[in-house]
C-alpha cells in the first residue's frame, strides 16, 4: 500500500500563519497528493501560496469575521465544528494537530493523528507566545474543564499517535494516557546552504516572545562583546532593544531567503528557550551552522554536544557565557554538520510515517 491506494482526508486545525505545522501539512500533501485538506479557517494571504493550489475544504468558523490576529479565542467553535465532521467513505483521516483537529472523522475507517503537543492552553505544555487579555483568560479558565473533557475524549478515539519528539511524547502520555511513535518533522534541507562565507556575528532566530528566553542570549552577547543578530519581531522586541548593546542588532522579521543567508552565514545559533522540537537549530546545521542551546526540551534531541553543538545548562547564571566561550574553543566541519541534518530529511519523514500509516489501516 502506498498513498495513493487508499482514500485519505487531511485535517489541520487552522490555516492562518507560515509556521512550522504548515510546512509539516505540505509535506503530508506532498506523500499523499490527492487528499483534501479539511480545516477550520483558511486565509490564503497570510499561509504558505502553495495552499492556493490544493484542495482546501474550510468547516462552518470561517464564515466568522476572523482574520490572523484574532482567531484564538474561538476555540470553542474550532472544537465543535471538528466534533461534527465525520469524513465518511474515507479509509484513513490523518490530523496534524495541536489542538481539535484531531476529533474529526467519527465515520472514518481509521483515525491518525501527528500531534505536535497537547493543546497548550487546556494542557501544561510550557510556556506560549498568546498574549490574551483578561476576558479571554477567564473565558478560557471557564471552558477549560469542558474542553479537556472533549480533547481527551477525540485523544481516545485516535487508533494510533505519532508525535514530534520525546517531549511530546511525554506529554500524550501523561495528558491522554496513550503511546507514542515519535516522527521527527521533516527539515527542508534542500533550502540551506553549507558553503556560504562565514561572518564573525551569532544568530537567534523566532517569535519575539518572553518564553523563548532570548533576553539571556542578548545579555550574554552584550556582556561578552560578541556580535549578534536577532531575527524576528514579536512582543517582547521593545525590551530585547532596551537590554541590547552596540554589539546586538535586530533585523525584524525576514524573507526566507534572508534567513538561508543568515544561517549559513552565521558563527552559531544560540536556543536559549525549552523547544518541543528544535527545528531551527537542525536548520542551522543544514547550513553548517553549530548550535548553542540550553540542554531542556526538544534541543536535547536535536543538540549533540561537542559535535553539533554545545549545550548548557537552563537557568544557571552566567551558563550562556560560559557556553559562547566554550564554543570558540571547539571546531566544527560544516559538512558534517550538514550530514547531521539529513538524517532528517523529508524523505526519512515519509519512510517513518507512511509505515506506520500502513500498520495502522491494515490492523483494521
Amino acid at each position: 500500500m502506498r498513498g495513493g491506494s487508499i482514500r485519505v482526508a487531511l485535517v489541520h486545525d487552522y490555516l492562518v500563519a507560515t509556521g512550522g505545522a504548515e510546512r509539516v501539512l505540505l509535506s503530508l500533501h506532498r506523500l499523499f497528493p490527492d487528499a483534501p485538506i479539511y480545516t477550520s479557517m483558511y486565509r490564503p494571504k497570510t499561509t504558505f501560496p502553495e495552499f492556493r493550489d490544493l484542495d482546501v475544504r474550510t468547516l462552518w468558523p470561517d464564515r466568522l469575521p476572523l482574520d490572523a490576529r484574532n482567531y484564538r479565542p474561538m476555540v470553542a467553535a474550532y472544537a465543535m465544528a471538528f466534533e461534527g465532521l465525520d469524513l465518511a467513505g474515507y479509509d484513513l483521516v490523518l490530523s496534524d494537530a495541536s489542538g481539535f483537529a484531531k476529533s474529526a472523522g467519527s465515520a472514518a475507517h481509521r483515525r491518525f493523528c501527528y500531534c505536535y503537543t497537547p493543546p497548550r492552553f487546556i494542557w501544561p505544555c510550557g510556556a506560549t507566545s498568546d498574549q490574551v487579555g483578561a476576558v479571554e483568560r477567564v473565558g478560557r479558565t471557564l471552558m477549560r474543564p469542558w474542553l479537556r473533557r472533549l480533547d481527551r475524549r477525540a485523544a481516545a478515539r485516535v487508533d494510533r499517535f505519532a508525535v514530534t519528539s520525546r517531549l511530546v511524547q511525554g506529554r500524550v502520555r501523561e495528558y491522554y494516557g496513550r503511546d507514542a511513535v515519535v516522527v521527527n518533522p521533516p527539515v527542508e534541507t534542500h533550502r540551506f546552504r553549507a558553503d556560504l562565507e562565514r561572518s564573525d556575528h551569532l544568530l537567534v532566530v523566532g517569535r519575539l516572545a518572553p518564553y523563548r528566553r532570548f533576553d539571556e542570549a542578548v545579555r550574554a552577547a552584550t556582556a561578552l562583546g560578541r556580535r549578534m543578530v536577532v531575527a524576528g519581531s514579536g512582543p517582547d522586541e521593545a525590551r530585547l532593544r532596551a537590554l541590547a548593546g552596540p554589539t546586538v542588532s535586530f533585523r525584524g522579521r525576514v524573507s526566507d531567503a534572508e534567513l538561508v543567508d543568515l544561517y549559513g552565514r552565521a558563527r552559531a545559533l544560540v536556543v536559549p528557550g525549552e523547544e518541543d522540537w528544535g527545528l531551527a537549530a537542525l536548520e542551522a546545521n543544514a547550513s553548517g551552522t553549530p548550535v548553542i542551546a540550553a540542554a531542556v526540551g526538544g534541543s536535547l534531541e536535536t543538540v549533540v554536544d561537542g559535535h553539533t553543538g554545545v549545550l548548557y545548562p537552563p537557568g544557571t547564571p552566567g551558563a550562556l557565557e560560559a557556553a559562547i566561550t566554550r564554543f570558540e574553543s571547539l571546531e566544527f566541519e560544516p559538512g558534517r554538520l550538514r550530514d547531521h541534518a539529513l538524517g532528517f530529511s523529508e524523505l526519512e519523514f515519509h519512510r517513518k510515517l507512511m509505515s506506520l500509516v500502513e500498520e495502522t489501516v491494515e490492523a483494521a
